[in-house]
């Protein structure tokens, strides 16, 4: 069997995520802030980034100027968005959330990328939102097709 090789830029952000996982700490929050950032500007690296950053935009700005139809263009036709409710996991067609977007309208709106793992045509990206005052952590799982990233999977919590 022959051995998988991964690009560098994976491999870096493997290993500096296990590193930051073992090693915080109140004495190097600055150390890991910085290998944190070093490990997205590497995932920022991989060419596939930026349709990914695209499909995120689409979401945000969706949400920004509460227009579904910009929203839409983010997810497959059969999405998922998934969240737990008091200990019950509920999951829902992706037109639950463009029925948010429209009914909240045009509201401020902001992202961080977290975290990103990426492998030839799938990925899982990691981000913090902000809709409103609200702040989330939402999670994707996203497809490429012949051309474009879209989400067929969001999972996300609210950030207390």
């Amino acid at each position: 069997m022959k051995p998988r090789i991964f690009p560098m830029s994976l491999i870096v952000c493997y290993t500096v995520m296990l590193f930051i996982t073992g090693t915080i700490s109140a004495q190097n929050t600055e150390k890991t802030y910085k290998m944190q950032k070093q490990c997205i500007l590497n995932c920022h690296s991989n060419p596939e980034m930026t349709g990914i950053i695209k499909t995120i935009e689409y979401y945000v700005e969706g949400g920004r100027k509460g227009d579904s139809k910009i929203t839409k263009k983010a997810f497959t036709n059969n999405a998922t968005m998934s969240w737990s409710e008091n200990g019950q996991i509920r999951t829902v067609p992706i037109k639950v959330l463009y029925d948010i977007v429209d009914k909240n309208g045009v509201s401020t709106a902001s992202y961080k990328l977290l975290d990103c793992n990426i492998e030839q045509n799938i990925a899982i990206v990691k981000i913090q939102s902000q809709f409103g005052s609200q702040e989330y952590v939402d999670m994707f799982t996203l497809i490429k097709d012949i051309d474009n990233w879209k989400i067929i999977s969001k999972i996300y919590c609210v950030k207390v």
